[in-house]
């Protein structure tokens, strides 16, 4: 169970780093919001849209902890010129690659996680 949850989020991660956002065009904002939002509903989290023209996702999960954590994240990035070259591996930037158990591709969002 444990090996398909990692597989799944591994392909999840791999998903959304396809998704080409742009600070500079304004674009990808609602393709990151369409593709999440059924992932959270499959996993049984709160999840709603605010805002039309950069949409955000907040989402909420109760599992009874005493204390909150907070992920927060960005992803609103300049536009990334590639190919890139790892290892002698040439890749294109939105199509992740899995080398020596890391995943390498442009992450479009940037990621905080708080404990409250």
């Amino acid at each position: 169970m444990e090996k398909e949850l990692a597989r799944y989020a591994v392909d999840v991660l791999k998903d959304l780093v396809r998704i080409n956002t742009n600070a500079v065009e304004k674009s990808g904002y609602k393709d990151v919001v369409d593709f999440l939002l059924p992932k959270f509903e499959e996993i049984g989290v709160d999840a709603k849209v605010v805002g039309k023209e950069v949409p955000n996702i907040v989402a909420k999960m109760d599992v009874g902890a005493e204390k909150d954590v907070a992920i927060v994240s960005h992803y609103d990035v300049v536009p990334a010129e590639g190919p890139w070259t790892i290892d002698n591996i040439t890749f294109d930037l939105f199509d992740p690659v899995e080398h020596n158990g890391k995943i390498y591709g442009r992450y479009q969002w940037l990621l905080g996680i708080f404990r409250i």
